[in-house]
């Protein structure tokens, strides 16, 4: 009898110990496989595979959503990777010393750098088979899968050096610094032309972008910025940020904004366009210094000085699966409480694995915040919804899913 009872606690003890270590319901580290002590610069998505730039250890692969890495530096002669991106079949790997791709998934890997020889590049983006490129030696861009380059200096300082850009609805912004402090400049004919865009923006130079919806956002060295008309004007967007800290990176995913701060900072949230942000650095572990994020497979990744890191998606974005039982059909339930200052909770079921956006509008019918803008399993969910740097008044949540949307309405009281 002892020992049955030995055996079943020690099941008990492994299964709550496996779910325990799975659940993600905070920041878990998912290194194995990298050299320790290497920096990770940069993440991306690809396929069903997550990649890692690292400084002097090349590029890292995992297939199974972060529980095991390996190198893939077949032919990747430069191992200082700074940047990754993704631009429709090909995998691209900006260096210390050039450019390089890989059409297979990281398998093999190929210069791709005629036009910026002996460029560092710091970073990309992607849009509509152009590939924009910031480096040490200036702006870049290709539309040709990366064959050739041009460098584009039309209406740009000479000091200018680029080190964040970002495709909008009406053209590509380039942030950087120059002699006097930080710029933003904004081309809508495709690179060949650029005009200043930094209204608003005070602080420091520009260190990273991101586009969600209609919206920019900035980081600086001293701080983010928001632009509502895509970058003509911009607003300090700090609130629930405390003390200096340098902004590395930003990701949009959905209507939800990311931003991995350095040297204490961590990672934070807005769903609210930059109104507010929330901390999200439950679990996390060492120097609080991230300077990458990536989505993928219902997973956010944080590149973490040393280290990745990984969480469910759905938790780190405040949405709480209640049950996993298959409900009959759709229901989105009164939030409660009902009038609430200054938080309140929703629920609501799906009856199967769909694509579901609940989004807040105000009285005048204007997006306030998105609260879920992803695919979940069938099940029971709540949501919280944070209305502190919102004034009192009537506010509507309305949930789309498949053919299904229902609205509701609550009153935020102060």
């Amino acid at each position: 009898m002892k020992t049955l009872t030995t055996l079943y606690c020690f099941l008990v003890i492994t299964i709550f110990t496996f779910l325990s270590n799975n659940s993600s319901a905070q920041w878990e580290m998912s290194s194995n496989g990298i050299t320790g002590g290497v920096n990770i610069n940069s993440l991306v998505s690809a396929g069903s595979y997550i990649f890692a730039g690292s400084q002097g250890e090349g590029v890292y692969r995992s297939s199974n959503n972060g529980a095991s890495w390996t190198a893939v530096n077949n032919g990747l002669t430069q191992l200082s990777v700074y940047s990754l991106c993704v631009s429709g079949q090909s995998i691209f790997a900006g260096t210390y010393l050039g450019l390089f791709k890989s059409t297979n998934f990281g398998a093999v890997w190929t210069p791709s750098g005629n036009g910026t020889a002996g460029s560092s590049i710091y970073t990309f983006t992607a849009s509509g088979g152009t590939i924009f490129a910031c480096g040490n030696a200036g702006l870049f861009k290709s539309n040709d899968d990366g064959a050739n380059w041009t460098e584009l200096t039309n209406g740009l300082p000479s000091d200018f050096g680029p080190t964040a850009i970002a495709v909008t609805g009406s053209g590509v912004l380039a942030g950087g610094e120059v002699s006097f402090g930080g710029a933003m400049y904004k081309s809508t004919d495709g690179g060949c032309n650029w005009a200043i865009s930094s209204n608003g923006l005070t602080s420091g130079h520009i260190t990273c972008l991101a586009v969600s919806g209609s919206y920019v956002f900035a980081g600086t060295i001293a701080g983010v910025y928001v632009s509502a008309n895509e970058g003509a004007n911009w607003v300090a967007a700090n609130g629930g940020l405390s003390g200096l800290f340098f902004a590395n990176t930003l990701y949009s995913s959905g209507g939800n904004v990311f931003l991995g701060t350095n040297p204490n900072g961590g990672l934070f949230l807005t769903t609210n366009n930059g109104s507010s942000w929330l901390d999200k650095n439950q679990g996390f572990s060492g120097p609080q210094y991230v300077r990458s994020i990536v989505v993928s497979n219902n997973y956010i990744f944080a590149a973490k000085y040393h280290s990745v890191w990984r969480r469910a998606y759905s938790e780190a974005i405040g949405i709480q699966n209640l049950s996993s039982e298959v409900p009959d059909g759709y229901l989105l339930v009164q939030n409660y409480p009902n009038p609430f200052n200054p938080s309140t909770s929703i629920e609501f079921t799906i009856p199967g694995n769909l694509p579901v956006k609940l989004i807040v509008y105000d009285d005048k019918g204007s997006e306030v915040a998105v609260l879920v803008d992803e695919v979940l399993q069938p099940g029971k969910y709540r949501v919280r919804f944070e209305g502190s740097n919102l004034g009192s008044g009537v506010y509507y949540y309305r949930m789309t899913s498949h053919g299904f949307s229902e609205t509701g309405k609550m009153v935020l009281m102060k």
